[in-house]
């Protein structure tokens, strides 16, 4: 029975590994006033989901999930950010919301459900989005 709930307040430079294989899983991370810091998120096998949201600059959230019912959102604000999931196997699912600046996103979907959304909001956010989806439901949504 994976779980997990962390929150970071004037997060600089922070750092959130978490590892959950086998099960449930869950995850939710926030980190508020966060610059520089990194999420994360592995998960492997069952239900999955994993939420991570950063306010702020130069923050990195990155989610892993193999096999079951996946789905990851993440939220990003202010700019320079990076967000990369990867999911590989059945229900599949990612949605990145970026607002400010210059972010970076890229999304791996790897068999089954898939699906992808992707908002990024701002000037500047001519950077490239980079969705990569091999076998099954596919689809994309990009906004600009």
């Amino acid at each position: 029975n994976n779980s997990a709930v962390i929150a970071q307040d004037v997060a600089i430079d922070n750092g959130v590994y978490v590892d959950q294989n086998g099960r449930e899983n869950f995850t939710t991370i926030t980190q508020f006033q966060s610059t520089g810091s990194i999420a994360d998120v592995v998960q492997n096998r069952k239900n999955n989901a994993a939420s991570i949201i950063q306010f702020n600059a130069l923050n990195e959230a990155r989610v892993w999930q193999n096999g079951k019912d996946n789905l990851t959102v993440v939220t990003q604000q202010v700019g320079l950010n990076t967000a990369e999931v990867y999911q590989k196997g059945i229900g599949n699912y990612t949605e990145i919301t970026q607002f400010g600046t210059n972010h970076i996103h890229q999304v791996t979907q790897d068999g089954n459900g898939n699906s992808a959304f992707i908002l990024a909001s701002g000037a500047g956010t001519g950077v490239p989005v980079i969705v990569n989806q091999a076998g099954n439901g596919l689809s994309v949504t990009i906004t600009p």
